[in-house]
């Protein structure tokens, strides 16, 4: 390989640390992407979950309806001196329900104390009938406080009541059931929604609210709209709702979205589903969808032909940017421009040892150095996002021991009940008195119940015999009218099957008659399945944990024959409000989880009309920007079923937890960074350190091979330089035993020979050492005949004088007679050709062609 290919070779693979920076960076860049990217899906995601649990318009009204109200309540409490009439409520009402809030009608009513009547206030609305409103929200709110009211006057009231808002409409119903809830009325002939609600301070001022909202408008619009402003989608993201039938259906936030040539080229693409079936079908919704540099992400709405959008900045790398571009152009034109400089006037970089050492020594280093930064930043951010993982592993696992609570306590329920279905008391009972020893039975169910370290809570019992007659025991929050429905209508299919199984058992017993409910009968037709009846399916539950609906909320019970001597004669019910078990468990667990992981913050929501509306006492810890921001991510948790929902707050992880046994309900679990963020940093120093350290033997290593290597060979080469000039430098001699202490003393050994030459050479007149030089083989000389005169010179009395003068003059005074003697010879082309003691003998040749003699 010539010099020519090696120098090529040499400048080509400077190319070898720019394709290393450059991969170095992508494969970081990468990493920080992909991970930048499930960020944002996990956004996206919960994002599109707030939009899907604000699409319902009832919701909203309720919502805005329940704010209105805690602005009511600010007045109440801080203007209680002032009368209703110089209070702001027309202003209040118009900030509280302005745009894009649908068109509607509101009735603002005051009462001075709890025994005056509520009289109106404000109202936005043209309706003349001041005093009919009036009664309808006096004898709304009579029914709500359970204030009794003269019949004559509560029929009246009703059938103000319907005439206003329907025949369908039911005072005690909307009192009891509908508070705060958009309620579907009829109102001037058209289909609407009425809200209701009232609000008192301590001294028994109060105020309430009759809200109406006509269904003859585009209120899906609106809920859009609503949903659009309490997510933010518009101001801080771009987004919408596509119509998934018709593209006229669509909604954007904002409008300007419509002007985007690339969503209209996507929109127009994929039309509707009755259209462009096969196309949805193949691709489903979009996810993560690139549309030019945003990503698209979708979801379907529940009970509704729209499908929810969020568009997001697309993380993804495009290219390398402008300043590493600029380096490789750089970089790339040096190198063009080296071997052009190279093959064309054979200047090469590098030509001294040193700079080639500098470059092959940067060539070995740049790879693993490259290779190291970014295996270190895909482990530290590998690392940190795993820690990140493993904490919310870890609150999910919290989370998951509250439905398992809630489960130990069922397991309790069946537990007790079992012991009340085998105790001799409660038996001995029933067979000497029979259903009338039902207040000695629900005492001993309680005692029960209520001893022993799994104590259970109960909100009702009931008691049946044979012939459907039944007794019931209420106790705890629930109401008593929503308890005896519920027993009675389900206590005729307890009594069927009762006296079903006492057939089979004993088909010779005459029964007595049972007792039948025409109106509970009719509804248990409507829970007819296939060919089987209602019957059926409680026989199918028996002893086991039902649930059902009871007013507002859920009721679990469990029930089953009691046998007296062996017979079944009688039916045990137990039953309990969900709501009061749940916050039995939820406070229990929160408690244990408090004392065992302090660290851990925990919050619960549940879904109500009203809005999502906090379950747990608020920790102490929390803040009231966090707790707000808990709540957002509770809404977007709603959205789901069942399952986890994992966010990322400053500073802090966060899973949202929908609940599958707690009804309605988002548990939220939440933990700060600070150990995560020490561990991160105590490797970010680790690696620092490493790199430190690998640096400094880099360093070392190359500074090094410098000195032991480039060094000596740099100092071989400045000595041939000063000898080239005519100088001998003086080497020591090294103890090295490798090649270059070898070199270098074999070197050392040259150089002294060089000089011992020249001590000698110059005891030689030139002429010897021509002839020395011209030799053929250097140690023997030829013979050669010349014409010429000899001269031959001598000192006079030089014994003399060498004995009347020192050694040291002698000396001097016979080199400064050979310096001018060899100066007076060769300055007429004379050649020494020996030194004689004192004598000199020179030889002047005739030279040819020369036209003076050397005689002469």
């Amino acid at each position: 390989m010539t010099d020519r290919v090696r120098n090529l070779i040499l400048v080509l693979l400077l190319l070898i640390p720019i394709i290393s920076a450059n991969f170095g960076y992508h494969e970081i860049v990468s990493i920080i992407t992909r991970w930048k990217t499930h960020e944002q899906e996990r956004f996206a995601n919960q994002k599109l979950g707030e939009i899907a649990v604000h699409n319902d318009i009832s919701q909203h009204l309720s919502v805005y309806c329940a704010t209105f109200k805690d602005k009511l309540t600010n007045l109440l409490n801080h203007y209680s001196d002032r009368s209703p009439e110089s209070l702001p409520i027309p202003d209040l009402a118009v900030r509280s329900f302005n745009s894009p809030f649908p068109r509607h009608e509101l009735w603002v009513f005051a009462w001075p104390s709890e025994k005056a009547i509520a009289s109106l206030l404000f109202t936005n609305t043209s309706f003349s009938g001041r005093r009919p409103v009036e009664m309808v929200f006096n004898h709304i709110l009579a029914e709500s406080r359970n204030v009794s009211q003269k019949d004559h006057e509560a029929r009246r009231n009703e059938k103000v009541l319907q005439k206003i808002f329907g025949r369908g409409s039911i005072g005690k119903v909307i009192a009891n059931n509908q508070r705060g809830i958009a309620t579907p009325v009829i109102y001037k002939q058209t289909p609407s929604y009425l809200v209701w609600d009232y609000t008192r301070n301590a001294s028994g001022k109060a105020f309430g609210y009759f809200l109406l909202v006509q269904r003859n408008q585009d209120l899906q619009k609106s809920a859009f709209a609503l949903s659009a402003e309490k997510t933010g989608i518009g101001n801080e993201h771009a987004g919408g709702f596509i119509s998934i039938f018709s593209q006229t259906g669509d909604h954007y936030f904002p409008e300007r979205l419509t002007r985007s040539v690339v969503w209209q080229n996507w929109r127009r693409n994929i039309g509707t589903v009755i259209n462009n079936r096969d196309e949805w079908e193949k691709n489903g919704f979009p996810w993560g969808m690139k549309l030019g540099k945003y990503k698209l992400y979708t979801r379907i709405l529940r009970q509704d032909p729209h499908v929810a959008f969020i568009i997001l900045p697309d993380l993804s790398q495009t290219g390398f940017p402008g300043w590493l571009k600029t380096l490789n152009y750089l970089a790339v034109a040096l190198i063009f421009l080296l071997l052009l400089r190279g093959l064309m006037l054979d200047i090469w970089p590098f030509a001294a040892i040193g700079s080639r050492f500098l470059a092959a020594f940067l060539l070995a280093t740049t790879l693993p150095v490259a290779l190291f930064m970014t295996s270190a930043t895909a482990y530290v951010y590998e690392r940190y996002n795993a820690d990140e993982n493993q904490i919310e592993e870890a609150l999910t696992s919290c989370l998951l021991n509250f439905d398992a609570g809630k489960e130990y306590l069922e397991n309790s329920y069946k537990t007790a009940f079992s012991r009340l279905m085998s105790d001799q008391k409660i038996k001995t009972l029933l067979d000497e008195k029979g259903i009338a020893a039902a207040d000695a039975i629900f005492a001993r169910v309680n005692e029960m119940t209520s001893a022993g370290s799994d104590k259970v809570p109960i909100s009702g019992i009931a008691l049946y015999d044979m012939t459907g007659d039944s007794r019931f025991h209420i106790q705890g929050s629930i109401a008593e009218d929503d308890f005896v429905a519920m027993a009675s209508f389900y206590g005729q299919s307890f009594t069927t099957n009762l006296r079903n199984f006492v057939k089979k058992q004993e088909p010779e017993l005459a029964l007595p008659e049972q007792i039948r409910n025409e109106k509970y009968l009719a509804a248990m037709q409507s829970f007819r399945r296939s060919n089987e009846g209602l019957e059926y399916e409680v026989e199918r539950f028996r002893n086991r944990v039902i649930k059902t609906s009871v007013g507002r909320g859920h009721l679990e019970y469990i029930y089953d024959f009691i046998s007296i001597g062996g017979k079944n004669r009688f039916t045990l019910m137990l039953a309990w409000l969900n709501s009061d078990i749940n916050q039995i468990v939820l406070r229990q667990n929160a408690l244990k989880l408090g004392l065992s992981s302090p660290h851990i913050q925990i919050t619960g929501f549940q879904h109500s009309a009203a809005g999502v509306e906090s379950i747990l006492d608020t920790d102490r810890s929390i803040s009231r920007e966090q707790h707000q921001q808990y709540a957002q991510i509770a809404k977007s948790a709603f959205s789901v079923k069942s399952g986890m929902i994992k966010s990322l707050l400053s500073g802090r992880s966060v899973v949202a937890y929908a609940s599958r046994n707690f009804d309605n309900t988002v548990l939220i679990a939440a933990t700060d960074h600070d150990q995560k963020n020490s561990a991160h940093t105590l490797r970010l120093l680790s690696f620092a350190g490493l790199g430190i350290f690998g640096f400094t033997v880099l360093v070392f290593s190359g500074l090094a091979t410098y000195v032991r290597v480039v060094r000596p060979l740099k100092r071989v080469k400045l000595s041939l330089d000063q000898i080239d000039k005519g100088n001998f430098p003086q080497i020591t001699t090294s103890e090295r035993k490798d090649e270059i202490g070898l070199l270098n003393n074999e070197f050392a050994t040259m150089i002294k020979g060089l000089e011992e030459r020249q001590r000698l050479a110059s005891m030689l007149s030139d002429q010897a050492l021509s002839a020395l030089s011209a030799s053929s083989d250097g140690t023997m000389l030829r013979s050669e005949a010349l014409n010429g005169v000899v001269l031959i010179s001598d000192i006079r009395d030089f014994t003399t004088m060498c004995e009347k003068y020192e050694p040291k003059l002698v000396t001097r005074l016979l080199n400064i007679h050979f310096a001018e003697m060899a100066a007076v010879i060769t300055g007429y082309n004379g050649k020494i050709y020996k030194f004689i003691g004192d004598a000199i003998e020179a030889v002047f040749i005739d030279e040819p062609g020369s036209s003076q003699s050397a005689a002469l």
